[in-house]
Parts: structure tokens; C-alpha cells; sequence
């Protein structure tokens, strides 16, 4: 069910140009007839940024567009959700 989630962060991760948690698992649980789903990521500690911290991050975020031809997306539903964003 976050099986596109997690490709997207692994991708992202992969890069070396911004820190996002590390995807480690996607579970499912429940019954049949009514699955859950959980993505399962480390933990990350978060601070306070300033202009510059976020300057610096809004650099990063734009050297991504590059990589994203290298970007796999394994999930029709995550297919459907990034097609609408951007």
C-alpha cells in the first residue's frame, strides 16, 4: 500500500542531496476483508531552522529536479499522486 512512498524516499535518499528518513519496511495487518498498511521510516530528530538552513534546503530541493529522471516509481497510486502535484 506505501509501496510508492517508499521507492520515492529510497530514490530520494539515494541522491545525497537532502536528509529524509531512511524507509525500512512497509507492513500490513488486519483481516482480509480490511488490511492496514504502516510505512515504517527511522526517526529523525527535528530543530529549528533559520533563513539561511532553509536557503540552503530550497538549493537542495532544486538539485533533485536532475535526478528525478532516475527516480522509479513502482506504484500506480503514487504515479497518480505525483502526476496531480506537479
Amino acid at each position: 500500500m506505501f509501496d510508492g512512498e517508499f521507492a520515492g524516499l529510497q530514490a530520494i535518499l539515494e541522491t545525497n542531496t537532502i536528509r529524509v528518513p531512511k524507509p525500512l519496511a512497509v507492513v500490513s495487518f488486519g483481516p482480509e476483508n480490511n488490511k492496514s498498511a504502516a510505512l515504517v521510516m527511522e526517526s529523525l530528530k527535528f530543530s529549528s531552522t533559520n533563513s539561511s538552513q532553509q536557503a540552503l534546503l530550497g538549493e537542495k530541493l532544486a538539485l533533485l529536479a536532475p535526478n528525478a529522471k532516475n527516480v522509479v516509481y513502482i506504484s500506480f497510486r503514487y504515479l497518480e499522486i505525483f502526476s496531480a502535484v506537479v
